[in-house]
């Protein structure tokens, strides 16, 4: 038998007759009738019937906590669809030349990222802190030209 099952069932044993004593302080009649006013519960059905529905308890507990990362995942689906959308790694580079004209990189050139601290992923997406530098490989020619910003009048409109 699971080992989580067990836990979870002696919990849930627990919590149930921690709620009984409750009940019958609040509704001492009613208690009576059930058998809950003894510090042990003396009628043998009433005791396998509390042991049912513990059971029964703790198996639920399981399958939820077993479905919680779909439960998760389709709430996230709901309230941020992209959240769970595939995204491919990319980079920013920067490439600098004395040139004034058109800078190529050519398709299939490869680019390092180098590390300078832990990347800790939250445990939900990769239980792993990774240290490693990272490869980007160019999928397509890249044609780079040079920028050069013009001073503009003080009174330029911002664009919208």
């Amino acid at each position: 038998m699971n080992r989580n099952f067990l836990e979870k069932y002696h919990q849930e044993l627990k919590n149930f007759r921690e709620a009984s004593k409750e009940f019958a302080k609040e509704h001492p009649a009613v208690a009576g009738h059930l058998g809950l006013l003894a510090p042990e519960i003396e009628d043998p059905y009433v005791e396998r019937l509390i042991e049912a529905v513990s059971f029964l308890t703790a198996r639920i507990n399981l399958k939820i906590d077993e479905q919680y990362p779909k439960f998760l995942e389709h709430i996230f689906q709901v309230i941020q669809p992209s959240f769970n959308k595939v995204i491919p790694s990319c980079a920013i580079v920067s490439c600098y030349t004395n040139e004034n004209s058109p800078f190529i990189i050519p398709a299939q050139s490869s680019v390092f990222t180098h590390a300078k601290k832990r990347i800790q992923l939250p445990a939900i997406f990769l239980p792993v802190i990774r240290y490693k530098s990272l490869l980007f490989i160019s999928k397509k020619s890249i044609t780079s030209r040079p920028l050069k910003t013009i001073t503009s009048p003080k009174n330029a409109k911002k664009p919208n």
